[in-house]
């Protein structure tokens, strides 16, 4: 079986065989796809073109980086998706997967799943989020503000890793920013989600591939909000049963193969798809002991659903 999966360019460096890829899911998958014997391709998700597919693919071999023209795959596996580039590239990944998946016996994720990577379109779906609020600029923000006086998070449309996730806790903090140029004001108005701010709470994830749930893991959140970052971590043996109904109407709506739903206390923190982690380790770095790993898992459901299709 022909299969490719997405990355970004910014990431192809780690395809060497260096200590950085044990770190890189995506690796992991390729290795273990490549282990069984099938042909392992890579495209770049800035190299997406509508109609086309892709302007080339490249492999491995002895650690090298081969390109070649792109011919279609039996199996693409969306990982990278264009969010660490830009929200173009992501929008334009996102047609391009459009444009061919009827082509391709398998797509994980498809197209339609894939762009619930975007916040907005997640705030659609009749699921529990954490509330957030339409504005149209710095009146309104500063006007909850206001109202809400422990502070509010502003969070990106085009979102990855809590990469430009800001914490407002009152009007200058805002100001600042827009000051600074960091946020603009055309950039709250069309890019940015505002949500009520949820003070630090364990984060409950439940993972799903091909509608069978395959994990559930806890991480503590440690530090100031918006920096937050992952403490311990470990698998969560007995999950809510609430949860667990949410979850598997989110993924029935998304049409999510391959992802997660991360939730703070009662309220769905977000959706994650495509590029959701293949291993779980109890803590940062490679000293941390994997505690779930789904790689095996993955090409073992690409494999016998590939299968059923042909």
């Amino acid at each position: 079986m022909k299969i490719t999966f997405t990355i970004d360019s910014i990431l192809s460096n780690k395809l060497d065989g260096s200590d950085s890829a044990e770190h890189w899911d995506t690796y992991h998958l390729i290795k273990e796809a490549e282990n069984r014997g099938h042909d392992v391709r890579m495209v770049q998700s800035e190299d997406a073109i509508i109609g086309k597919g892709f302007s080339k693919e490249l492999y491995l071999n002895n650690n090298k980086i081969i390109y070649r023209d792109f011919t279609l795959p039996d199996a693409l596996m969306i990982r990278g998706y264009g969010m660490r580039v830009g929200k173009e590239c992501f929008d334009n990944l996102v047609d391009t997967v459009k444009s061919i998946e009827e082509n391709i016996s398998l797509v994980v994720n498809s197209s339609s799943a894939t762009a619930y990577s975007r916040k907005d379109n997640q705030k659609k779906l009749p699921l529990p989020f954490i509330p957030s609020y339409d504005i149209n600029g710095e009146v309104d923000v500063n006007a909850l503000l206001k109202e809400h006086k422990d502070g509010i998070i502003l969070k990106p449309v085009y979102g990855l890793q809590g990469n430009g996730v800001e914490f407002i806790k009152n009007t200058t903090g805002l100001e600042n920013l827009l000051r600074t140029g960091a946020i603009t004001e055309d950039d709250l108005k069309n890019d940015y989600i505002v949500e009520q701010f949820i003070p630090n709470q364990k984060e409950i994830r439940h993972i799903y591939l091909f509608n069978e749930r395959v994990g559930s893991r806890v991480a503590e959140k440690i530090g100031s909000p918006a920096r937050e970052s992952l403490g311990n971590r470990y698998l969560l043996e007995t999950p809510n049963k609430k949860h667990l109904e949410i979850a598997r109407e989110a993924m029935d709506l998304t049409g999510i193969k391959y992802g997660c739903i991360d939730f703070r206390g009662d309220y769905v923190l977000e959706i994650n798809g495509s590029g959701t982690q293949t291993f779980y380790r109890d803590k940062m770095g490679s000293s941390g002991k994997i505690f779930l790993d789904l790689n095996k898992n993955i090409i073992d459901k690409l494999e016998s659903n590939f299968k059923k299709l042909n």
